[in-house]
């Protein structure tokens, strides 16, 4: 009994999720040439066994690491869209301001760094990043502006199309200059203000 406990402890979502966290700071600060396995385990707080227990290789972990991270946003965009109390503007505001706000965090701008240097590497991670982070949120948008267009709250012949250009107004150049340190990374009253100038831009191409 006292085995499998232990078998079970090491396979927990609590302990995936702590090795995730630890493998994230390592390969972000040392990329994953220089990194690791002894060092992920030693970040996370567990064994090089227990990595291993999780993970087939150190390939994998990496992989599993980039793919998690936009996990979180793509939960709340969900919430988001499901409010069915919010109007519109309100949904296009809050929206926009979570989805700048993740690809402005700290982390996610040294996320996006460490992908661009092992892109070549993992030419699989660009498809996949893609398709779990701003594939499935202009999806999820889309979707939601074709139902604005059957309640007639919207005028949107093509919403796919229309999604793509909301997230493109929230950004624009906004996430290249910060990232390259030409402008200061925004406040929240910033990105506030931003986004409703995009919602705003958007709104008055596509009302009835």
């Amino acid at each position: 009994m006292s085995g499998q406990s232990k078998e079970v402890s090491k396979l927990s979502p609590e302990k995936h999720d702590q090795i995730l966290a630890g493998a994230r700071d390592i390969f972000i600060k040392l990329g994953f040439e220089r990194a690791s396995v002894d060092l992920i385990a030693e970040q996370a707080g567990v064994s090089k066994a227990t990595v291993y227990n999780h993970f087939k290789d150190k390939r994998s972990l990496f992989l599993e690491c980039l793919r998690e991270f936009p996990k979180a946003m793509e939960k709340d965009i969900s919430a988001i869209l499901k409010n069915e109390s919010a109007n519109v503007e309100d949904i296009l505001q809050m929206i926009g301001e979570r989805f700048l706000k993740f690809l402005l965090a700290p982390q996610m701008m040294s996320i996006h760094r460490l992908f661009v240097s092992e892109v070549l590497r993992f030419p699989e991670l660009g498809r996949t990043l893609f398709e779990k982070g701003p594939l499935v949120i202009r999806k999820n948008l889309a979707d939601y502006l074709h139902l604005c267009h059957d309640r007639g709250i919207l005028r949107i012949e093509d919403p796919e199309l229309a999604a793509v250009q909301f997230v493109a107004l929230c950004h624009l150049d906004l996430i290249i200059q910060t990232e390259l340190g030409i402008i200061p990374r925004p406040t929240n009253e910033e990105i506030r203000s931003k986004v409703k100038t995009a919602v705003r831009f958007f709104l008055r191409g596509y009302r009835p």
